[in-house]
């Protein structure tokens, strides 16, 4: 897989609004953009060794390299040649997983178990960052280095039927890494390295009252790998921030052609990662309680017509700071998707469908906000044996939205005589929502033919 692109990047809102510089499409930075490439190569052996046990044997490579050329704050640290970086990254991935399940019999019940083991190696020979100017023109040497990075990891999860209508799961996981970071960029050859483990348990329990209704209660722990060259310059003593978190939920069917689901949930994270871009670092934050519902259905109308709802509120607050100061930047709080389906097997087939997304808090004190959007999509298909052509509109009533969103500090530079962004200096930066615009209405259209 290869690509390549230039983009016009996070956008200030008062380039668009307040000065009408450029419209929602418009680039401040021509030359911001990047390329990559990828190369996956994967091979899986599964061994059946009996009529109940059997031994998956998995290898798999990867390799990538890419170039982002990015400018988040215009012309606010350099005023003279502006803030463009350059990050680059070359990747190499090995890693090996194999599993063996077995069906036990325990006091005359069913025990299927899964036994496993993993280990992945990164090795990241060059991870840089440049100060760059028109993407050409390196001007300084940011950050420099290698990192290495071995993942060990074994598991056991067992699933016991108590009776016809009780079961569950119980499993761990262990996990031990091994880090090590080079700074090229110290005056000094100064190896850093760490060994750190954790044990993560989980259980999940399920209760089929009779066909028509299930209730089930999961819980269990994760963690998040830090950062290497976080670890390595001292930012946190964290080095395997712990997540714990639960569920409680129901599945019943009111009536035969209905499905409804309800679920309580709570995740409390020991810490949260916050990606700084214009420095090209991962830092850590304070940790985090969330917790939420979620809601959705599954109705079929009738024999050719599908109804599907989804619905989830998340309340998400650090739980070390003030309260009013206290917002998890860009966490969601209402979302939604859903929509009618028409299907047949053979015919005209179509699907309408929206996805929601509420305003959501862009900084911790709730100043900012980042905007919610509504957009519509339109599938048609047609269907005639082994061929298919279909037509898939989105955004159908051509809404603006914004995709990715930051509440981010920038200074401007106005437009010359020559339509570059070379003119007067904004007198001040200014800290507001920057954003990437999302898609206008778009037509795509497409021929399957199955065989």
């Amino acid at each position: 897989f290869s690509t390549q692109w230039d983009q016009s990047g996070q956008i200030p809102d008062r380039a668009v609004n307040q000065y009408g510089w450029i419209d929602r499409f418009g680039a401040l930075d021509l030359t911001e953009g990047g390329n990559g490439e990828r190369t996956n190569m994967n091979l899986k052996i599964t061994t059946t060794l009996s009529d109940k046990s059997l031994l998956e044997n998995q290898i798999y490579f990867t390799n990538s390299n890419f170039n982002l050329w990015s400018n988040f704050t215009f012309w606010q640290k350099d005023t003279l040649s502006g803030d463009q970086i350059r990050q680059q990254e070359n990747r190499k991935i090995y890693g090996y997983r194999a599993r063996y399940a077995h069906v036990f019999n325990l006091f005359g019940k069913e025990l299927k178990s899964n036994i496993g083991m993993g280990i992945r190696y990164d090795d990241i020979p060059q991870i840089l960052l440049f100060n760059n100017f028109e993407r050409n023109i390196v001007l300084d040497t940011l950050a420099l280095g290698q990192v290495r990075q071995n993942n060990l990891s074994f598991y056991y999860s067992g699933t016991y039927h108590l009776s016809s209508q009780v079961s569950m799961n119980i499993g761990l996981r262990y996990d031990h890494f091994y880090w090590q970071y080079i700074d090229d960029n110290a005056p000094v050859y100064a190896p850093f390295s760490l060994n750190k483990g954790i044990a993560g348990p989980k259980f999940n329990f399920y209760y089929n009252y009779n066909p028509e209704f299930r209730i089930y209660l999961r819980a269990g722990s994760g963690f998040h790998s830090n950062d290497a060259r976080t670890i390595a310059q001292g930012k946190t003593d964290n080095f395997l921030p712990r997540a714990w978190s639960a569920d409680l939920g129901t599945f019943f069917k009111p009536i035969d052609q209905m499905i409804l689901h309800f679920a309580i949930w709570g995740l409390h994270l020991q810490e949260e990662l916050v990606y700084v871009g214009d420095e090209a670092i991962v830092e850590p934050s304070d940790e985090t309680l969330r917790a939420g519902v979620d809601f959705s259905i599954r109705y079929q109308i009738r024999e050719d017509l599908f109804l599907d709802f989804d619905y989830s509120y998340a309340r998400g607050r650090f739980t070390n700071l003030p309260g009013g100061e206290n917002y998890i930047p860009l966490a969601p709080t209402h979302t939604s998707m859903g929509g009618l389906t028409y299907k047949r097997g053979s015919g005209l087939n179509l699907s309408l469908q929206y996805r929601f997304v509420s305003d959501r808090p862009a900084n911790e004190d709730n100043s900012v906000s980042a905007l919610g959007s509504f957009i519509w999509d339109l599938v048609a298909s047609y269907r005639l044996s082994g061929l298919e052509l279909y037509v898939k509109m989105e955004n159908i009533t051509n809404q603006e939205w914004n995709e990715a969103q930051f509440d981010t500090e920038s200074r401007l530079r106005a437009p010359d005589t020559d339509g570059r962004f070379t003119g007067k200096l904004e007198p001040n930066s200014f800290s507001e929502l920057h954003y990437t615009p999302g898609s206008p209405f778009f037509l795509r259209a497409g021929l399957i033919f199955s065989f």
